[in-house]
């Protein structure tokens, strides 16, 4: 039969026991800090990624044709940036999707106005006025 040292521990073997506890809280800490550093890795991509987008997309047309969905993406990537900057990151990289689906919109809205304008142009034009008749 076991004895009762053998199988309870002695006052001394827990007070080895805690301090487990602070060195598991230290490593919490750094687990943590890792997540928040690759978070803020990921964040300052995505804001990169977007500017650049938002630069790409400024054109005249763009600016002509979509100047509100221009200005709407660059005040969410304004919004974003200072996110990041609070550590906000699911913040920050909610407002970059916003700023890049206007963006888009933009890109597309100036995209059908110039269609637009090509077949305005085309059905204006003599030739094609000529074809018509024929």
């Amino acid at each position: 039969m076991p004895r009762q040292s053998d199988t309870e521990p002695d006052s001394a073997a827990r007070a080895r026991g805690w301090p487990a506890a602070p060195l598991v809280a230290v490593l919490a800490l750094i687990l943590a800090a890792c997540h928040t550093d690759r978070q803020a890795a990921e964040t300052a991509g995505m804001l990169g990624r977007a500017a650049t987008a938002l630069d790409v997309a400024r054109t005249e047309e763009t600016k002509r044709y979509a100047a509100a969905e221009l200005a709407i993406a660059e005040e969410k990537l304004a919004q974003a940036r200072n996110a990041a900057r609070q550590e906000e990151f699911d913040t920050a990289e909610r407002l970059v999707s916003e700023s890049l689906v206007n963006v888009h919109l933009a890109t597309s809205k100036a995209e059908a106005a110039r269609i637009r304008a090509e077949l305005e142009r085309r059905k204006a034009s003599p030739a094609a006025a000529g074809e018509r008749r024929s």
